[in-house]
C-alpha cells in the first residue's frame, strides 16, 4: 500500500455493482440443482458496510492517486436441498492515469471485471469509470466523469472523505434487467462503449480541506 500524504485529507471514489434483489439468478438444475443466489437485498447506499457483487475504490488527495483496491463481498447459492454453497469472485481491476496534469488537477480510468464464482464460464460484470479530479478552486472539490459497462446489476458511484466519513452520492444506476433475465441477457461483452452514467459534483470543502457535508449530486440512472 502506498504511503498516504498526511498533509491533505484522503478521499475515495468508490464504484460498486450490487443486486438489489433478495434472490436472483436461476441455477442450472443439471449442474447445481434447483435453488437461488442470494442478492444484496438493498437500495443505493454510500455505506462501506453494505455488500456488493463487485466493488472498487480509488483513493486520492491533492497530490494525486495514492492507492486503489477492488474485490467482492462473496456469493452464496442456496440449494433447494442441502447446505449453502459459498464462493468468492476474483475481481480483476485496472487503473490508468491520463497525461492531463495541472495544479491540483488529474484524470484516471479505473475498471473492474468479476463473474459469478459458482457458475463456470459466467460472464463478468464489467465497469469502467473515467474521472477528473480538480482541486483548483479554493475550498472546492470538483469531480466529474463517465461510467461505462454492463447494464446489470445496479450501479452506484460515490465519493467519501475518510477523515470525516461524509459522502457525496454521484450515480444511482438502476438496471432494467430482471432478477433472472439480467444475469443471462445483460452481461455479454465488456460494455466498454456502453455509457451508463455521466456525473459531475462541485463539492464544498471546509477550512481543513475536508468534505464540508454529505450530499446527493443529481444521481443518474442506467
Amino acid at each position: 500500500m502506498c504511503e498516504i500524504d498526511k498533509r491533505y485529507p484522503v478521499f475515495g471514489l468508490h464504484f460498486r455493482r450490487y443486486a438489489p434483489f433478495a434472490k436472483f439468478g436461476r441455477a442450472n438444475p443439471l449442474t447445481m440443482g434447483f435453488g437461488y443466489f442470494a442478492g444484496d437485498d438493498r437500495g443505493v447506499s454510500t455505506s462501506l458496510k453494505d455488500t456488493s457483487r463487485t466493488y472498487a475504490a480509488v483513493m486520492f488527495n491533492k497530490s494525486g492517486v495514492v492507492h486503489q483496491f477492488a474485490g467482492s463481498s462473496g456469493t452464496e447459492f442456496h440449494p433447494a436441498i442441502g447446505s449453502v454453497i459459498k464462493g468468492m469472485a476474483v475481481v480483476k481491476s485496472n487503473l490508468v492515469r491520463t497525461k492531463l496534469e495541472g495544479p491540483s488537477l488529474f484524470e484516471f480510468r479505473a475498471s473492474t471485471a468479476g463473474g459469478n464464482p459458482l457458475v463456470p464460464g459466467a460472464p463478468d460484470i464489467d465497469t469502467f469509470i473515467d474521472a477528473r479530479i480538480d482541486f483548483g478552486m479554493a475550498k472546492r472539490l470538483r469531480v466529474s466523469g463517465h461510467v461505462y459497462g454492463d447494464d446489470f446489476p445496479n450501479l452506484e458511484v460515490f465519493l467519501i472523505c475518510y477523515r470525516t466519513g461524509r459522502t457525496a452520492l454521484l450515480v444511482d444506476g438502476q438496471t432494467e434487467g430482471g432478477r433472472n433475465t439480467g444475469p443471462m441477457g445483460h452481461l455479454l461483452g465488456d460494455g466498454a462503449d456502453n455509457l451508463l452514467a455521466v456525473f459531475r459534483g462541485d463539492l464544498p470543502l471546509d477550512d481543513e480541506g475536508r468534505l464540508a457535508r454529505s450530499s446527493t449530486v443529481e444521481p443518474k440512472t442506467i
